[in-house]
């Protein structure tokens, strides 16, 4: 039996504080942030046998894009976290229970593409700091 599931079920939360979040509403996937680590190229004169050599560098959680079908309460929450001059908490509980929690600064825009087509806000998320993950209970 297979332990992978759909991301129908999942949840996004933001909150100021870290402490109390409430639900973003309308989402449509569960975007993550990815860890990315940068490689410092540290090659001398005297590397072995003409290779490269790297050090790790700085680690990133870059940007990720989530899009949400528009209601006006969710375009004013959005439109609050972009306004503010701190980094927004974010809060994504996978389907299994599993969370990740990080901290983003948001740039929205709403999208009415064409005349058939639901408007949606798309939120571009530039991360800051790490990732905390939590994984869910298992259930015996």
């Amino acid at each position: 039996m297979s332990d992978e599931f759909i991301g129908w079920g999942g949840t996004l939360e933001r909150s100021t504080d870290g402490i109390a979040y409430t639900a973003v509403p309308r989402v449509r996937g569960l975007v993550l942030p990815k860890v990315t680590t940068e490689y410092q190229d540290v090659t001398s004169l005297d590397s072995p046998e003409r290779f490269r050599e790297y050090i790790k560098g700085l680690k990133d959680i870059g940007e990720v894009s989530v899009v949400c079908g528009y209601t006006r309460a969710g375009f004013q929450a959005w439109a609050l976290d972009e306004a503010r001059d701190a980094a927004t908490f974010y809060r994504g509980t996978l389907a299994n229970g599993d969370i990740f929690e990080y901290r983003a600064f948001p740039s929205i825009t709403p999208n009415a593409d064409d005349a058939a087509s639901p408007v949606t806000i798309e939120a571009t998320m530039r991360g800051t700091g790490p990732i905390d993950f939590t994984p869910a209970p298992v259930v015996p």
